[in-house]
């Protein structure tokens, strides 16, 4: 009798799980946007090329957007994705700031992480 009641108890919490595991992990559509303006010595930095990318911990980070800063240092990206859990955005910003021998293929890489806000 106790192994029939444990089977069925089993069955009674397994099924209830089972309708509910595509809504827990359905993939959602996400999208991110950044702005910001970039200075270099006090002046406004253009042309530098600024990429978006949802950072992943175990594969290669998901491309977004790109683009590059504006006359006046500014720049806008806004990039969207698929996928399960919150999205991690990070940009890439590659510039010739402060490079003394700037060479067209030769960029300096600075990574910024954007956090997003926990719900309540």
């Amino acid at each position: 009798m106790y192994l029939f009641q444990m089977q069925l108890l089993s069955i009674l919490l397994i099924v209830p799980l089972a309708a509910a595991l595509p809504t827990l992990f359905e993939k959602k559509l996400q999208v991110v946007s950044v702005t910001g303006k970039l200075i270099c010595n006090g002046k406004p930095y253009e042309h530098a090329k600024v990429k978006l990318y949802d950072e992943n911990l175990a594969l290669p980070d998901r491309f977004l957007a790109e683009g590059v800063s504006k006359a006046d240092g500014s720049y806008t990206l806004t990039g969207n994705t698929t996928r399960y859990f919150t999205i991690d955005p990070k940009v890439n910003l590659y510039h010739n700031c402060n490079d003394e021998k700037v060479v067209s293929i030769s960029w300096n890489k600075f990574i910024i992480y954007v956090f997003t806000p926990l719900k309540n």
